[in-house]
């Protein structure tokens, strides 16, 4: 990922050893490791929630397909057959001016 060399980690230990001191190092080490987790932890959550996002759009679109091909229905002769929308009689019964009188 970062692509060090073990020259490199070791002089980047040694200043870290000079400028924070014996004492602290291996607490500046702990909570360095510590952040990095914590990072790649987001990092794969943020990747799963995209994906999951994806396949519920791929789902999404699969039932608007199937949806759309029960619209038409081929008859016993073979003929493409408009389904009946029952969408409109819901829209009638919910409109407020449509109560039952009697």
């Amino acid at each position: 990922m970062f692509d060090f060399s073990w020259a490199e980690i070791v002089v980047v230990a040694l200043v870290g050893l000079v400028v924070i001191g014996p004492s602290d190092l291996p607490k500046v080490i702990r909570f360095i490791k510590k952040t990095i987790s914590k990072v790649k932890n987001v990092s794969r959550e943020f990747t799963k929630s995209i994906l999951d996002e994806g396949e519920i759009n791929s789902l999404k679109k699969e039932a608007e397909e199937v949806n759309q091909d029960l619209k038409q229905i081929v008859d016993l002769e073979g003929n493409l057959q408009d389904t009946y929308d029952v969408s409109d009689i819901y829209d009638e019964l919910n409109r407020p001016d449509s109560s039952n009188k009697k």
